[in-house]
């Protein structure tokens, strides 16, 4: 730029010569803010929790497959980059059998999120009584903007396994959360 008579002294720019607005999103390079840089609370925001309740008792025999309890919960979410928490939490499980266990898994509609096998933990029990809180907790990747359904099923092995036997109260919470 050019002057007429001497040149001016440079100042320097301070942040009081910056008012809200004169710095546009489009002006800041994608590269020119990190995650750490980040305010509290930005990105991995929870963007929706749904819970649901049961007093329900639910009843498996032997060591057969997996059987839906009466926990069950629909989230929707609303990007497919977002992943969804779930924590399946309390429900006693409770069996007669001389050695007993019960395996607690989450299912995203008909898909077993945990092991095939053994669910996503085991409550064992030896004697005439089990009594275990079988609180089980996963991160899930539906892929997708469609309702999602997810249910806490259980299995047993041996003998008689019951959730929830003294209808306490199991609760379980949905979490959407962006990446």
């Amino acid at each position: 730029m050019a002057y007429i008579g001497k040149t001016p002294t440079a100042v320097p720019l301070t942040s009081g010569d910056i008012t809200n607005g004169i710095i546009t999103t489009a002006k800041i390079a994608d590269d020119a803010i990190s995650a750490a840089k980040l305010a509290s609370g930005v990105g991995g925001k929870v963007v929706q929790m749904v819970s649901a309740t049961t007093s329900s008792s639910t009843t498996v025999s032997g060591d057969g497959s997996f059987t839906s309890t009466s926990l069950t919960a629909n989230i929707t979410p609303s990007s497919t980059s977002n992943k969804i928490i779930i924590w399946s939490l309390g429900g006693e499980a409770d069996t007669g059998a001389a050695t007993h266990s019960m395996q607690p898994s989450i299912f995203r509609g008909s898909t077993n999120i945990g092991n095939a096998t053994a669910g996503m933990n085991t409550v064992y029990g030896t004697g005439t009584r089990l009594q275990g809180n079988p609180t089980v907790g996963v991160v899930d990747s539906p892929n997708s903007t469609s309702q999602q359904t997810y249910t806490l099923k259980i299995k047993g092995g041996g003998g008689t396994t019951t959730f929830n036997a003294n209808s306490c109260q199991a609760t379980i919470i949905l979490m959407e959360v962006t990446p």
